[in-house]
């Protein structure tokens, strides 16, 4: 989905998906959002190209760079391409922490390069950053003193034609994110999603329909089928 834009402002490419501890955030990215764009094709874009972490996460190769480390580990990874512009994983870090306009502007030529080697046409291939729990960069106190910096990273990379970011974030820690004026500003054009827990016939629905598309069935007992003991218990 596309936001709207006004004259001359750049459209926002961030969407941050709320909910509560728990109410199935990941699994709505990782087996909804991310398989969905793999399997069905949306006008204009040819190839997506995806980058997932957390903020937690750490590279062997820049330890020190925490999360944007680890964040330059998976882009190089996800574009091999970027290779011939010869720009290292910590060089890479090190940008997204002191210049992430220029860094995100890099990326972009990398996406453009990888696909330009794989024969897709220019300006329809498109990078998703993936950050699970968003919330790690307040809970944790070791990546509290980077949190400025990751969120100018996404600030930066939400801005580029070519590169979307969606983040998971625990509802409760939703205010905190007001202390950073830039990033408010993208969600002012790019409002968050809030997943709600779901109503009785989508649990159903969670239970049962996998099952049928595996092939399987639930077994009975004294009358009660195992989906609807497992449906009462969730409930």
């Amino acid at each position: 989905t596309e936001t709207r834009e006004r004259p001359g402002e750049p459209r926002a490419r961030l969407l941050i998906i709320l909910g509560m501890s728990g109410n199935g955030k990941t699994s709505l990215v990782r087996a909804g959002l991310l398989p969905l764009l793999a399997d069905r094709p949306i006008e204009g874009v040819a190839a997506w190209y995806t980058v997932s972490f957390r903020p937690s996460d750490l590279d062997s190769a820049v330890p020190d760079a925490k999360a944007l480390g680890a964040l330059a580990a998976r882009i190089s990874a996800a574009l091999p391409g970027a290779a011939q512009f010869g720009l290292t994983i910590p060089q890479l870090a090190e940008a997204l922490q002191g210049q992430p306009a220029a860094a995100a502007a890099r990326i972009e030529t990398y996406l453009a390069a990888e696909a330009a080697a794989r024969n897709v046409p220019p300006g329809h291939a498109r990078l998703l950053i993936y950050i699970d729990q968003l919330e790690e960069i307040f809970t944790l106190p070791l990546l509290s003193a980077q949190a400025a910096a990751l969120l100018d990273a996404i600030t930066a990379l939400s801005k580029l034609h070519t590169l979307w970011v969606v983040a998971t974030l625990r509802s409760d820690f939703m205010h905190r994110l007001e202390s950073y004026p830039a990033v408010m500003e993208l969600l002012r054009r790019s409002s968050p999603y809030t997943l709600l827990a779901p109503r009785g016939d989508e649990l159903a629905d969670m239970i049962r329909e996998p099952a049928a598309a595996a092939g399987l069935e639930f077994e009975q007992r004294a009358g009660v089928s195992l989906d609807r003991e497992i449906l009462r218990e969730a409930t």
